[in-house]
């Protein structure tokens, strides 16, 4: 009995731990995505040109592109 309960907890904890890490990655990528729409915005620099300067990994540009929806 002690062992379903047991298992159950790990599960629930597992499942609020990947919550979690999912939802930092959605604020991670709505602050990013604010950050350029700014530089874009203010500095009238490019996507290209906002990326560079907020040095996003090239790995990860397409990524922004197409949220921003370029």
């Amino acid at each position: 009995m002690l062992d379903i309960l047991f298992d159950q907890e790990y599960v629930l904890d597992a499942a609020i731990e990947e919550a979690a890490k999912d939802a930092r990655a959605e604020g991670e990528a709505k602050g990013v995505l604010n950050s350029l729409r700014s530089l874009m915005e203010n500095l009238k620099f490019t996507a290209e040109q906002a990326m560079a300067a907020l040095n996003i990994p090239e790995n990860e540009r397409d990524k922004y592109m197409s949220l921003l929806g370029k």
